[in-house]
């Protein structure tokens, strides 16, 4: 993912999706500006420190996939079985509709959130990636894996990307240091 995704995701989790992830900054209802300007330089460095400690690789761009061949092969291989996407809560509340398959996490906008070459060679390959994931290796061919990462891509949270991220403001930053 990216810095601007990581910064709304750790300042509103639930913004993004029904999550467990607990909301951490503004979250009091008598934050002044002030604090509510600290809370974003806290947040942007948060973002800097795991910006810092990742390993940055790069992903070739996957085959052009078809988007309704992809949500086929989604619904139909298994991938439901662990994850979920679009409104079946069920009747849930919030916390439960976050829990529900946890096998794998919920994928509503995951294509607001990854690089497509990156989910791509994920697909393919999960192991690859991370040899401890859970997720299996679904045998997918090439042109499998294109339709399903272009199916994902698809899912997006338009609104939670366009939500403005605070540039960081270093002289609360560098007070708080003192």
């Amino acid at each position: 993912t990216d810095p601007e995704w990581m910064f709304r995701w750790i300042k509103e989790p639930k913004g993004f999706r029904p999550t467990r992830m607990p909301q951490v900054w503004d979250v009091r209802i008598d934050e002044t500006p002030d604090q509510k300007k600290r809370n974003d330089v806290e947040i942007n460095s948060v973002v800097a420190y795991l910006e810092a400690h990742s390993d940055a690789q790069s992903y070739a761009a996957p085959p052009a996939g078809d988007l309704t061949a992809g949500r086929k092969a989604f619904e139909t291989i298994g991938c439901l079985g662990c994850h979920r996407v679009g409104d079946d809560q069920r009747g849930m509340d919030a916390f439960w509709a976050a829990s529900y398959r946890t096998h794998g996490p919920n994928l509503d906008g995951t294509g607001s959130k990854v690089n497509a070459g990156w989910l791509y060679a994920w697909v393919k390959n999960p192991k690859g990636y991370w040899h401890q994931t859970r997720m299996p290796s679904l045998r997918l061919t090439d042109k499998e894996a294109a339709d399903v990462t272009a199916y994902l891509m698809s899912l997006k949270q338009d609104d939670f990307r366009g939500l403005p991220r605070p540039g960081m403001d270093a002289a609360i930053r560098d007070a708080a240091i003192k």
